[in-house]
């Protein structure tokens, strides 16, 4: 076998009212088919199921599948998955199988070789329930979901389906209070569906792979069953225009499993084209704040007197782990949180970060060095944007955008040149803020890029 390539065969059956698929060993991947077949009042088309298979398949391989980073460029994998579906035939398709590959390649970073085998059907679709057809939208209970969906009330308040993969701890409570309190604001029918997305004895954390990044073809993948059955047109995501397109903080990361591309352009396209198929009608995946920025959606929360809400949101990478605080600061999940909602004008008591970078002076200039190098790497990630201004885009970003298909052509990415010069923009007004309460790592941005 070659260097970082692992082989998983996924095998799903039915016990009570949970898909379960047995993946390696005692391992197990689990759905919580009750929770959709009490809010869509049926089961999803047996394409969309298989859909859901596939994204717990590959979800779960990507999580056991640890890379290794010293030994193979990037921590690259070769990843080879066989899957049991209820319509080999249709996945068999090279058009299908090339979409399923593009995408988990997308987010991956690895080559995927995907088998599709025959497996018994689910039991009969029942129809729709209603002519309604409401959106679909995907809600993780963090500060881009919570902002996004208000940012859609105020101005939209047409009944809309929010779909969360249950995976945290804690997660369902937050996001059902979430989701109550925008709905109450804004006078509208916001319906839950979340769904608990388990491993069932997976080996210990430490043996498992920390970036997860196929998780996203999982979430996307659910929002996507629930539109086929609903009849929905649209599946909604709420990630801010720096988010969407997430340029790497540093050279090096740009590629592989480094970034992030949960919202990327190409991934919402390429999940368009493969739902779609699956229910051989059109919907699509949209952006509908990718020209914003994270502050500026947060700030809809700030003006509608939902500041509770904000707070009540988690955005932390190392979230559920870390036991000492909700959050812990430092990360770059942290460092954006905090900088939006400071920029939005929303406050944030005391104490609720292990580290306190844009706390009281004297808090923030004790931090341990080590932990400053996320925010060490975002303001060199600030610097560089002033590059953009330039009558001519720089090579390292025409090369992430061309590498990564953001655009299909550098005309399109005009609009993406102007939510990251905004960004940057927030950013030095806050290092201005920052110098005068007296943080050090404020004086750490080039006095090139402040003038």
């Amino acid at each position: 076998m070659m260097a970082g390539a692992h082989s998983f065969k996924v095998e799903f059956s039915r016990r009570a009212d949970h898909m379960v698929g047995r993946v390696t060993g005692d391992t197990h991947v689990r759905l919580d088919e009750y929770a959709l077949s009490v809010n869509l009042f049926r089961r999803i088309p047996h394409l969309a199921g298989d859909l859901l298979r596939l994204g717990l398949a590959a979800y779960a391989a990507d999580r056991l599948a640890r890379r290794n980073w010293q030994r193979v460029a990037g921590g690259s994998r070769v990843m080879d998955l066989t899957l049991g579906v209820a319509e080999p035939d249709f996945w068999r398709d090279d058009s299908i199988t090339g979409l399923v590959r593009d995408a988990l390649q997308l987010l991956s970073g690895d080559q995927w070789h995907v088998c599709f085998t025959p497996a018994q059907a689910d039991p009969d679709y029942l129809g729709s329930r209603t002519e309604q057809h409401p959106s679909v939208c995907l809600y993780s209970g963090g500060l881009d979901s919570a902002a996004g969906l208000a940012t859609r009330l105020r101005v939209c308040r047409e009944p809309v389906l929010a779909v969360t993969a249950w995976h945290q701890a804690r997660q369902r409570q937050r996001t059902l209070k979430q989701l109550r309190r925008l709905a109450s604001r804004y006078g509208t029918d916001v319906s839950p569906i979340v769904v608990r997305t388990a491993c069932v004895n997976p080996p210990s954390f430490r043996e498992q792979e920390l970036t997860q990044r196929c998780r996203s073809f999982l979430f996307a993948a659910l929002a996507g069953a629930v539109a086929c059955a609903e009849g929905s047109s649209v599946v909604e995501m709420y990630e801010n225009g720096v988010g969407v397109i997430n340029l790497p903080l540093m050279h090096g990361m740009a590629t592989g499993a480094r970034t992030t591309k949960s919202s990327h352009p190409r991934f919402v396209r390429l999940m368009t084209d493969l739902v779609s198929r699956v229910a051989e009608r059109r919907i699509d995946y949209l952006l509908p704040h990718r020209s914003r920025t994270k502050a500026d959606i947060v700030r809809t929360l700030h003006e509608d007197s939902l500041s509770d809400v904000a707070l009540e949101t988690v955005s932390c990478v190392h979230y559920p782990l870390r036991r000492k605080a909700k959050q812990c600061g430092y990360c770059p999940a942290c460092i954006g949180r905090r900088q939006a909602l400071i920029v939005a004008g929303i406050q944030e008591p005391e104490g609720l970060y292990e580290c306190d970078l844009f706390g009281p002076s004297e808090i923030t200039n004790s931090i341990d060095p080590a932990k400053l190098m996320g925010i060490k790497a975002t303001l060199m990630h600030v610097d560089r944007l002033a590059d953009l201004r330039r009558r001519f885009l720089p090579d390292w970003f025409l090369q992430y955008a061309s590498g990564t298909g953001v655009e299909n052509s550098v005309a399109a990415l005009d609009s993406w040149v102007d939510v990251l010069l905004r960004f940057r923009s927030e950013w030095l007004k806050l290092v201005e803020f920052g110098q005068s309460k007296g943080w050090k790592w404020a004086g750490w941005l080039p006095v090139s890029s402040a003038a």
